[in-house]
């Protein structure tokens, strides 16, 4: 299955690194509610965001790689500094300019 032993040893770090990142990750939306604060969405992991209330405080992004690769401390640290959106609340909340509510297709269209 694997070309070597090498390969093999590297392919269980990747799986450890993921369920890993996965774990914190889950750990992390537990810590701040388990829920969207917008709309209360709490089906999917994967659609569940860490929106910085202060951007200019942001040290770094909250993902897979950081939660795999970061200690406890550090996102412990990083996570006080958001609160919990599931990725359709978090696009709006970046993009409120786009909704199609306030007339952006004919702002477009003109």
């Amino acid at each position: 299955m694997f070309c070597s032993v090498k390969c093999q040893k590297a392919n269980k770090v990747r799986q450890w690194q993921k369920k890993n990142a996965f774990q914190r990750k889950l750990n992390a939306i537990q810590k701040l509610g388990g829920k969207c604060s917008r709309c209360s969405y709490r089906k999917n992991l994967a659609a569940l965001t860490f929106h910085h209330l202060d951007p200019s405080k942001k040290d770094f992004e909250l993902d897979s790689r950081k939660f795999s690769n970061t200690s406890l401390k550090k996102l412990e640290k990083e996570i006080e500094k958001c609160i919990l959106l599931c990725i359709r609340c978090h696009v709006e909340e970046h993009n409120p300019h786009l909704d199609l509510d306030l007339g952006l297709l004919t702002q477009l269209a003109e």
